[in-house]
């Protein structure tokens, strides 16, 4: 499932540059710098709270999410793309 980059907010991080946090379905989408987008399941909202807050975002995604969630990789797409693929076009 395609994921509009748009919508992921930024993070001071050399590690992970955008992220997002879907409350309704405990999912923390995570764009990496290698431009590789995650999906990580199930994971706590006060795990994201504490990795979004941490004075360095990678080290405590690293040690709390990296290797405890079931993840999908995922594609994404810029806004634009996403706009012409939802007019058809």
């Amino acid at each position: 499932m395609p994921v509009e980059l748009s919508r992921l907010s930024p993070v001071d991080s050399t590690m992970i540059v955008s992220m997002r946090y879907n409350y309704a379905l405990n999912k923390l989408t995570v764009r990496f710098n290698t431009d590789e987008v995650y999906i990580y399941d199930d994971v706590p909202v006060d795990i994201y709270a504490q990795v979004r807050e941490a004075s360095s975002v990678g080290k405590a995604f690293n040690a709390m999410v990296k290797g405890e969630y079931n993840y999908t990789k995922t594609q994404h797409v810029d806004t634009e793309t996403l706009k012409e693929m939802s007019s058809g076009e």
